[in-house]
């Protein structure tokens, strides 16, 4: 189960250069209050993009920074999910990216986009949709999960179920259902190529009889070339050839 123990940030929207935290451990239930703009909506942009690097709400990344200090966007977030303990640093202008497993940093050499996918699918085993409708439920932006795309539903099924490899074995399936059509057809085409020659007594595309003479040639080249046959042999070889090839087309 994921359960998240505290959430602080800075420079982020209306936030200043000091960190604002939250402990969501103290007790089983959290409930955060205030007037219109006092900033409760930030929390919900500082968790998802703390995780997914993405708002909560429908506002472009680069304004999440502060515009009076245009950079130092930090945020920690510390949460538990099995047995391990977990902390995720996010940041723009410095951007960092971090992530923290019982205390000790997963190795850096991996490319950012490599480190959020296994954040995504190894340790939280949900993505920005399943969590945004199913963890964060924000009255002007959650849509009833019957209103959703079929693929976002399946998305999000699978994501509780944690049935994802029913949806990798199924495009294994389409794509080697693909490949066999592309060979049976290749298979057919080389069949009908066959039966055409068959059909038209050539092989390997050349009429039978013009192909035997070009044959005979070819032999009787060689055996010429390693004096085996004399001149007038040769000679006498190739106008019998020739005129069996004369012969077949006039019968």
């Amino acid at each position: 189960m994921l359960y998240f123990k505290s959430i602080r940030w800075k420079n982020l929207l209306s936030t200043g250069n000091q960190f604002t935290e939250i402990q969501l451990d103290k007790i089983s239930t959290t409930l955060i209050v205030g007037e219109n703009g006092s900033g409760k909506s930030t929390v919900l942009d500082a968790l998802c993009f703390g995780l997914f690097s993405k708002p909560f709400r429908r506002i472009n990344r680069p304004q999440l920074i502060n515009s009076i200090n245009d950079g130092g966007l930090l945020v920690e977030i510390e949460f538990d999910y099995g047995s391990k303990s977990y902390m995720v640093r996010r940041g723009i202008k410095k951007n960092i990216f971090e992530i923290f497993i019982d205390g000790k940093r997963l190795n850096q050499d991996a490319k950012t986009a490599d480190q959020q996918e296994y954040l995504e699918k190894t340790i939280l085993k949900l993505n920005y949709k399943s969590f945004t409708q199913i963890v964060l439920l924000g009255a002007n932006h959650y849509i009833p999960f019957m209103q959703l795309k079929s693929t976002d539903r399946r998305t999000i099924i699978e994501d509780l179920l944690d049935i994802q490899i029913f949806s990798v074995m199924n495009n294994l399936l389409k794509f080697k259902i693909s490949e066999n059509k592309d060979e049976a057809q290749n298979i057919e085409d080389v069949i009908d190529h066959v039966l055409y020659d068959l059909e038209h007594k050539k092989i390997f595309g050349i009429p039978e009889d013009i192909f035997l003479v070009l044959a005979i040639d070819a032999i009787l080249i060689s055996l010429r070339l390693s004096n085996k046959l004399k001149t007038g042999q040769f000679i006498g070889a190739k106008a019998v050839g020739t005129g069996v090839l004369i012969g077949s087309h006039l019968v």
